[in-house]
């Protein structure tokens, strides 16, 4: 069994348009300067998309799947998950692990909550959230039709943390994460990701938000000592336990077909 060979084609180009930005931008500009070209380098994934669609398919199809992929006209219920519920659902039992490992939470509600919604756009826009319309809105659907759905998910989760790599070496604020840790923890909130792009009749729009979420969420409940030998450390383990046990419990919900209407191997097509 192989990978749909424009899904290959996606995944080189990803990288190449990102890391050709990135690396130089390590390389060459100082690290309080490299903000901006990192940000551009996280389009990466959506160009790609748009590149590979625009080439192999033509315009038409391109227009099509924008208009697919974006679609706005959803239950709000969605946006919520998408935006609210979920990212401080994990935040809440991410906050609950720690606590129960000996952990002293900082939390308090006297906290300015409208600054969690400007950045949940801004992140959507610009700071995670769009390289969702290629991790998510082209490689899953293709990859769906030869493989299972946790599958899938599992490869994307895997891409998406290599593609990350170069940023280790500037000023991306997750570089202190241990690696392995990313893989588990992007592995599990992957197969969640992938859910809700099905549940919401495939529209990329809520699984943005759920990226920006989980991307600023965390900053809303604070910790003040240490269960393991380092902050980061606590972090990224609890984090991946909190997406493992969400993504478990979609897996046993689901049998597996995380909101997908059909999945390998009852269905084949390339």
């Amino acid at each position: 069994m192989v990978f749909h060979r424009s899904v290959l084609i996606f995944f080189a180009l990803t990288l190449l348009l990102s890391w050709a930005i990135w690396i130089p931008t390590q390389l060459l500009v100082p690290e309080n300067n490299q903000l901006p070209l990192l940000l551009l380098g996280g389009f990466g994934p959506f160009l790609a998309a748009i590149i590979v669609i625009g080439v192999k398919e033509g315009k038409t199809a391109l227009m099509q799947w924008l208009r697919e992929t974006f679609r706005l006209r959803l239950n709000l219920l969605w946006y919520l998950v998408g935006g609210v519920f979920l990212p401080f659902g994990i935040a809440l039992l991410h906050h609950s692990l720690y606590l129960l490992a000996g952990g002293k939470s900082a939390f308090t509600f006297d906290q300015t909550w409208g600054i969690y919604l400007a950045e949940l756009l801004s992140t959507a826009l610009v700071g995670g959230g769009n390289e969702e319309p290629g991790w998510r809105g082209f490689a899953t659907p293709r990859l769906v039709a030869r493989f299972h759905p946790i599958v899938t998910s599992i490869i994307v989760g895997v891409f998406w943390v290599i593609w990350h790599i170069p940023l280790y070496f500037g000023s991306w604020g997750g570089k202190d994460q241990p690696l392995l840790w990313f893989f588990i923890y992007a592995t599990g909130l992957s197969i969640i990701m992938t859910w809700l792009y099905f549940r919401s009749n495939k529209s990329i729009i809520p699984v943005m938000l759920l990226h920006a979420g989980t991307n600023i969420v965390f900053d809303f409940f604070p910790r003040t000592n240490l269960i393991f030998s380092s902050a980061d450390l606590d972090f990224n383990v609890l984090k991946a336990i909190a997406y493992w046990i969400v993504a478990l419990v979609i897996i046993v919900v689901t049998k597996g077909r995380l909101g997908c209407r059909y999945a390998y191997p009852d269905h084949n097509t390339g």
